[in-house]
């Protein structure tokens, strides 16, 4: 059963990627925070510690949590609902898996080649500019007392995200792409192609 995996850090363009190469090679295309809703339902009540401290907390006060602490449960959180993540791949061939939550580690453990996996991130600045383009970040952080300090807090966050991804993958031995705006989206793909080994349609 053939499966590729594309991780990384979020507002990198995984998801565009992925539904690229899915349209272009007829892959299956799972992406894995459509899904994150009902997966954190199915966590609940089964004494997972990073799972019900996150659930615990609105956004606003996750958010004025120290940058570090915040990536520290993100991790937590990603490694108790791997399981639950798994479970929910369907049993076919030629599946693209793609998500924030699927950590170097993660994928390493359950015995993913490398050949078949790559992480994407955002330069930060890059990141942060194209958060900030986006229509629902206002709305979502404007319950916040200070919803600027609640945006550079969440951009911080990611930027360590980002950091961990990447210095963790590339311990592994894993290919990581950086995404700093110099690249159209047709030439990361491009790049993610060849790493898999996929034909390019001529």
């Amino acid at each position: 059963m053939t499966r590729f995996w594309i991780g990384g850090s979020p507002c990198a363009g995984k998801s565009s990627v992925a539904a690229l190469l899915a349209g272009r090679h007829g892959l299956r295309h799972f992406a894995s925070d459509a899904g994150t809703s009902s997966r954190m339902a199915r966590m609940s009540g089964r004494g997972l510690p990073a799972h019900d401290e996150l659930v615990a907390l609105d956004t606003c006060t996750r958010l004025a949590r120290p940058p570090h602490r915040q990536v520290e449960l993100t991790l937590a959180v990603y490694a108790e609902q791997f399981r639950f993540l798994l479970d929910e791949l369907p049993d076919a061939d030629r599946l693209l898996v793609e998500g924030a939550d699927l950590l170097p580690s993660l994928l390493a453990g359950f015995g993913v080649p490398l050949g078949r996996s790559v992480w994407i991130v955002p330069a930060p600045d890059f990141q942060r500019r194209h958060y900030a383009e986006r229509p629902w970040v206002g709305p979502y952080l404007a319950s916040c007392p200070d919803p600027a300090a609640a945006f550079d807090s969440w951009m911080r966050r990611d930027v360590l995200f980002a950091r961990h991804v990447r210095a963790t993958a590339e311990q592994l031995g894993g290919r990581v792409i950086e995404v700093d705006g110099g690249h159209t989206l047709e030439q990361t793909a491009s790049v993610v192609e060849r790493h898999f080994g996929l034909s390019p349609v001529r």
